[in-house]
């Protein structure tokens, strides 16, 4: 009777045993799932630390729309520019053809035919001028935001 009474508390025992550690194993993970578990997650934190934000992106970089934009105008404005400087040189030259025939005494009708008021001349000048450092403004200002543009791409 003691013997049978050794033996059930034996296999109790080993029930037992066997049922807490099932319980345990439910509740736990073995330590290489959890050493591949911790690597994963480094990697991602390595990864998203690395990730640009929309504030970082908003603030340091120019969309590509933009910036072909703003390339577009500014050759646009580099060709208005040279035409307008053709123009004045055409001008200048024309007022030294103009200056000569001034020197000779002129009807009033000739001088209002052939001739154009200096204060006119002088207003389309200062507009060509402001035309012309609006434009180198603006190249100024590109080329700059290329200059950003390209420390960031290397970045």
């Amino acid at each position: 009777m003691i013997l049978v009474l050794l033996i059930g508390l034996l296999i109790g025992g080993l029930i037992g045993y066997f049922i807490f550690k099932l319980t345990l194993q439910k509740s736990f993970v073995p330590t290489t799932d959890l050493d591949v578990a911790e690597e994963k997650i480094s990697a991602l934190q390595l990864e998203n630390v690395t990730r640009l934000s929309k504030d970082e992106v908003a603030t340091k970089y120019v969309s590509k729309e933009l910036h072909d934009n703003i390339n577009s105008n500014l050759s646009i404005a580099k060709k208005n520019l040279e035409t307008e400087l053709a123009a004045n040189k055409e001008h200048q030259v024309n007022l030294l053809w103009l200056t000569g025939e001034s020197e000779q005494k002129l009807s009033k009708t000739e001088v209002e035919k052939n001739y154009v008021a200096k204060d006119s001349f002088d207003i389309v000048n200062r507009k060509l001028d402001a035309a012309e450092k609006e434009l180198d403004k603006r190249a100024q200002t590109i080329l700059d935001l290329n200059n950003k543009l390209t420390e960031f791409q290397q970045k």
